[in-house]
């Protein structure tokens, strides 16, 4: 699980004023330990999710197509050695 340790600046810079600053810390810590532990995990899934299905197909085909290409030239050069 990942845990991210943060300074009371940050807390106090990016934490919204209708969370309560003292009396009931544990919920600005929960607000803060949930963010930090599952939006980074969705970030990380989107990614690999937009990777997969719109980068990699692409990727795939056109270092396919290139290695093709270059295995063709390759052995019309090694024929036209035998020659």
């Amino acid at each position: 699980m990942y845990v991210h340790t943060f300074n009371r600046s940050f807390v106090r810079t990016y934490v919204p004023s209708f969370v309560p600053t003292y009396g009931c810390m544990y919920v600005r810590s929960f607000v803060f330990s949930f963010a930090h532990a599952f939006v980074p995990t969705y970030v990380c899934l989107f990614i690999r999710l937009f990777v997969h299905t719109y980068v990699l197909p692409f990727a795939r085909s056109s270092i396919l197509s290139l290695l093709r290409s270059f295995f063709r030239s390759f052995i019309r050069l090694f024929l036209s050695f035998l020659r």
